[in-house]
Parts: structure tokens; C-alpha cells; sequence
């Protein structure tokens, strides 16, 4: 979807050699069947890998040499505060300083790819004060990115509404990026461009606006100055690559006065 295999392909050497980082180090299993699967879904693409390895519990002592060694980097999805704690306890965001080859976040791998990250309570109990919303991450992106929105935006947890009474709270101070499956963000040296659907959560949930524009494009800076509301929520649809410029802008608010079209 929105262009991803043939970006990945272009990022990627012919037939390249994998890391597929676990969420649970003690899940070797479920890890090893991760990778498989995604190893088979990239053949069916085109892309086929020479080899693939699994980071987990069992191969953390030979965390840096495995990454410095492969092409392509892959952050298994799963629980958020596992894979967290994991990452700081083989220093992964140190050995990625150097690295030099490409890093695919998937799910909760996507989210622990910021810095702070901020976890989304997603276990029964998880929705207490208490619980820890934000944690140390990778700091390879400045997007917190908020996973399979169109699956999960309606769930309810501890008896609260997982968006509305909890994720938006917490976003109060935070920018998040809700992404449904099919949307991602990709980062190079040179810039960040969102591609698919995305809702902004910042400061709460207010206002509805739709516009496509690249994410670090100066338009956005300009947009975020025209609309001054503190509290809002963005939608960006169906966006095709345009460089600093508006390819087509519509502005709502939740109680249908059109701003802008």
C-alpha cells in the first residue's frame, strides 16, 4: 500500500542480509515465526532476502556484530514496555548511531523508534495513573507514532475508552501520529515524508482538518501557525509526494464550520 514495496526495494541491495529484532527476548518462538513470515510476505514482493538472523534472548550477546553486519534492520511488533526494555538492555539505540543501513519499524518495533516513546496502554491494567505513558526510546525518529488506528480506535480497556478517555489525555504537552495499517513514515537523511492516512493527536482532540502536504515540508510549520487552536487532531489523506507545496487543502471543525477548501 501507498507505494511501500517499491520504496523498501529502492532503499534495499539485491537480496539483503536481516536482523529481525524480538519484542520479547524470551520469545524465541514466537520471534523465529515473525521472521519467517515476513521473510515470505518480502519474497512475494520481489524482495528476496540471502538470510535473516533473530535478536533475542538467546543472541544478545552478539547484538552489535549482527547489526553492524546486515543490510536491513527489522523491530518486530509486539509489547511496547517489553521490546522497550529489551532495546536498553543490549544498548540498541547506541549500536544504531553508526549503523548505516536501513531500520523498519513494525507496530510496537515502530513505536520504540522515538525518543521519548510514548506507550499507549494496551494490557488490562495498563490504563492506571500509575502506569508508565513515556519511556527512553531509540531517537531515530521525532514522531510518536500511534499503530493499527482503525483496528484498535474504538477499544475499550480497564473500562475506559482507549483514545478518548486515555490517549488523548495523554497527549496533552505530545504530538502523537495515529497511523492505520497501510500508513507509514519514511525517513531518510534528507527528509520525512508520510505516506497513507494519519491523525495528529495533539494537546487533546478538538479539531478536524484534512490537507496533503509533506510532513517536513514548511508548509506544515505555516499550517500549524494558521490554525492556532491549541488543541487539535489532523487528518492527512491519500497523500501523494509533493514537495513544499499544498497539493489540495480542506479544513474542518467537529461542528462542520468549513474554514477552508
Amino acid at each position: 500500500a501507498n507505494g511501500f514495496v517499491d520504496r523498501i526495494r529502492g532503499c534495499l541491495p539485491a537480496n539483503p542480509n536481516v536482523v529481525f529484532v524480538a519484542s520479547d527476548p524470551k520469545d524465541h518462538a514466537g520471534t523465529c515465526q515473525f521472521a519467517a513470515i515476513t521473510t515470505a510476505a518480502f519474497a512475494d514482493a520481489g524482495i528476496a532476502f540471502s538470510g535473516y538472523q533473530v535478536l533475542d534472548g538467546t543472541t544478545v550477546h552478539k547484538a552489535y556484530g549482527m547489526i553492524s553486519h546486515c543490510d536491513f534492520v527489522v523491530l518486530c511488533g509486539g509489547h511496547v514496555p517489553t521490546q522497550n526494555a529489551f532495546f536498553r538492555k543490549i544498548r540498541l539505540r547506541h549500536i544504531l548511531q553508526k549503523y548505516q543501513g536501513v531500520v523498519m519499524g513494525i507496530s510496537a518495533g515502530s513505536m520504540n523508534l522515538a525518543n521519548p516513546v510514548y506507550v499507549q496502554p494496551e494490557e488490562p491494567g495498563e490504563s492506571h495513573p500509575d502506569f508508565p505513558r513515556f519511556a527512553p526510546g531509540l531517537g531515530v525518529t521525532r514522531y510518536q507514532i500511534l499503530p493499527h488506528y482503525q483496528k484498535v480506535k474504538d477499544n475499550i480497556l480497564d473500562g475506559k475508552r482507549l483514545y478518548e478517555d486515555i490517549t488523548f489525555a495523554d497527549s496533552m504537552g505530545h504530538s502523537f501520529i495515529a497511523l492505520p495499517d497501510g500508513s507509514y513514515i519514511y525517513q531518510d537523511h534528507e527528509e520525512q515524508t508520510l505516506l497513507g492516512k494519519a491523525y495528529r493527536l495533539k494537546n487533546g482532540m478538538n479539531v478536524y482538518r484534512t490537507y496533503r502536504v509533506p510532513v517536513s515540508s514548511p508548509v506544515m510549520a505555516e499550517l500549524e501557525t494558521f490554525f492556532s487552536d491549541p488543541r487539535s487532531v489532523f487528518a492527512v489523506d491519500d497523500y501523494q509526494k509533493v514537495k513544499k507545496n499544498i497539493h489540495s487543502i480542506s479544513v474542518y471543525t467537529l461542528g462542520g464550520d468549513k474554514y477552508v477548501e
